[in-house]
């Protein structure tokens, strides 16, 4: 009988020598501990996880994470997506497609951000949810107004990226299990490989699998080389396995290219007294993602509900109701204060941004509604071909049906409709589960491509 030997070679990779400290306390510094909490209906859903800072400027920081941390998604519906199906078949070289809060009702407006967590340097401020991209489970959130930001993870290219490479991921894995009393958890640092980079059928670079013990909580975190450069963002694991999944590099650059992400309105520490009526003066927020041209102008176009037009549906600066705020550019921010007047106590406006940079590309937003509040809200998609529809029941002011007035108000306070459908959900959920249990299975562990579910 003759034996088979098989002989395997160890490899010894050429950065053998590892990443430095000092390399990784600036990656430490700049992952953030995120807390997201969402409520729909009597259904709430809290979600913790990784994000990084991604850019600064000034006092303002943007964060990249996972979609699925700022998302509800109801009782039942595991976290995150496929690994095997981040953009399968998009050309994302010209950038990514996606949600915005008001667009999407299932995304948080915002959430908690802890910079440094677990240290005496610990701070934490509000996060605005800006961008949750489609096709991939990425999303941006704005913080500002934060002293002493920490720097910026820059992001490593693809020719620089190997199979059999060390890695290092960066994040909290389990959530607050590990955090001590009165602190959030600090940051968990773990060493990898990568074990295969996977392209889509476009021949674009999206995933790269690593060799390594990633947990819940890890969503969101850098991947970085041992110079401290990104090769990715962690947001899967193979359950029971090893094995576990980062977003590559060129969809997180896809999702930063130059863009207006949203805007918001707030009120104003500003009164003024007009026969009898006391007027409050709103505050524009407008969130940019800057490139390698700086911002010329920023315009804010606005005007009331009723009457609203249906041909200037994708330009509102074409209706001849409209009214322009312009915003002074601060880095990534565009600000502006004026008092919006709005007729019948109503407490949002139709609006959009439009902004220039300065080799004259002009970039547009959706037109939506947004809340005098700092709310955006789901808005009826209206007809850029102005073509009417007969409607059956009368219809309001807003150009609405009663039904989609209602289904507007509803998606405005919370989704009551969401939290019905999810509640049903959740009941078929436990009586699958009763069933299975007698069977002595686990329906969630079928596929072994099971998500990161956040500790929730």
């Amino acid at each position: 009988m003759t034996s088979l030997v098989i002989a395997a070679a160890v490899l010894i990779p050429l950065n053998a020598e590892g990443i430095k400290p000092e390399v990784v306390k600036q990656v430490k510094d700049a992952t953030v501990y995120l807390v997201a909490e969402m409520q729909r209906g009597d259904l709430v859903e809290q979600h913790h996880g990784t994000g990084y800072v991604a850019r600064r400027n000034g006092k303002q920081a943007l964060i990249v994470t996972n979609r699925h941390i700022v998302q509800f998604l109801g009782p039942g519906v595991v976290h995150g997506v496929d690994p095997r199906a981040i953009a399968p078949d998009v050309d994302f070289s010209a950038g990514l497609d996606g949600d915005i809060p008001g667009k999407n009702p299932t995304l948080a407006d915002e959430l908690t951000v802890y910079f440094r967590p677990g240290t005496q340097r610990q701070s934490k401020s509000k996060g605005t949810v800006l961008f949750a991209a489609k096709s991939t489970d990425l999303a941006i959130i704005s913080v500002d107004n934060i002293d002493d930001l920490p720097q910026p993870i820059e992001i490593e290219t693809n020719e620089k990226v190997a199979e059999l490479d060390d890695v290092y991921f960066f994040g909290f894995p389990l959530g607050p299990q590990l955090a001590i009393a009165g602190q959030a958890p600090a940051v968990t640092v773990h060493k990898a490989s990568i074990g295969s980079l996977k392209q889509n059928m476009k021949g674009q670079l999206t995933c790269v699998q690593i060799n390594g013990e990633v947990n819940h909580g890890n969503s969101g975190g850098p991947l970085v080389n041992k110079n401290g450069k990104l090769v990715g963002v962690i947001y899967a694991k193979v359950e029971n396995t090893q094995i576990g999944a980062g977003i590559a590099t060129p969809l997180v650059q896809a999702m930063l290219k130059p863009r207006v992400l949203g805007a918001r309105i707030f009120p104003a520490n500003v009164l003024r007294d007009i026969n009898g009526k006391v007027d409050q003066q709103s505050r524009v927020k407008v969130f940019l993602l800057s490139g390698p041209a700086p911002w010329r102008s920023v315009k804010f176009f606005y005007r009331t509900k009723e009457l609203m037009q249906r041909t200037f549906a994708t330009e509102l600066s074409r209706d001849p109701s409209h009214r322009t705020i312009d915003l002074k550019i601060e880095g990534d921010l565009a600000q502006g204060q004026s008092f919006i007047f709005t007729p019948n106590n109503d407490n949002s406006v139709i609006c959009q941004v439009v902004a220039t940079d300065a080799n004259g590309k002009v970039y547009r937003t959706d037109v939506q509604e947004l809340s005098l509040f700092g709310q955006a809200i789901a808005l009826k998609e209206l007809d850029p071909n102005n073509k009417q529809k007969k409607r059956k029941t009368e219809t309001g002011s807003s150009g609405l049906t009663a039904k989609e007035r209602l289904a507007r108000d509803r998606a405005a306070k919370g989704g009551m409709e969401e939290a019905k459908t999810a509640r049903e959900r959740l009941q078929k959920a436990k009586e699958a589960d009763k069933k299975n249990n007698k069977k002595g299975r686990d329906p969630l562990r079928d596929d072994p491509f099971r998500q990161d579910p956040l500790g929730r």
